[in-house]
């Protein structure tokens, strides 16, 4: 990685930056997981490294949680399906492609940081830039 300044991206969640019931291993390992990322960029410099949260997802894991509504609280789920009957999920190619663009294009101004998928700092990363 070092010879050829490669790219490392994390895939987090907005669960390593705020607690739910239930979620505390899930949440606590993306937390680790932006921590990494901080590290190898302080330890490794000219290896670009960054932690992109995807959002919610209209993924297999979402669909298991809304049916279920295991592994949270009431309350929380009731705002899981609320998103999903509002059409409020990310289609899996919107954070995806940006993810891809990063393993490919990351410069390493980005290193170390968490950043939502759709957030200003990405822009030029989406196809939509």
């Amino acid at each position: 990685m070092r010879e050829t300044k490669g790219r490392v991206v994390f895939t987090s969640s907005g669960a390593a930056l705020h607690g739910y019931s239930a979620w505390g291993a899930y949440g606590s390992s993306k937390a680790a997981m932006n921590s990494l990322a901080q590290h190898i960029a302080v330890e490794e410099p000219l290896i670009a490294c960054v932690a992109v949260g995807p959002g919610r997802v209209d993924t297999d894991m979402q669909k298991e949680i809304r049916e279920t509504g295991k592994a949270m609280d009431g309350e929380t789920h009731a705002d899981f399906v609320q998103v999903f009957e509002k059409g409020g999920l990310n289609k899996p190619e919107w954070p995806g492609n940006v993810i891809a663009k990063l393993a490919v294009e990351a410069k390493t101004d980005l290193n170390g940081e968490y950043y939502s998928w759709n957030s200003e700092r990405l822009a030029t990363y989406r196809e939509d830039a």
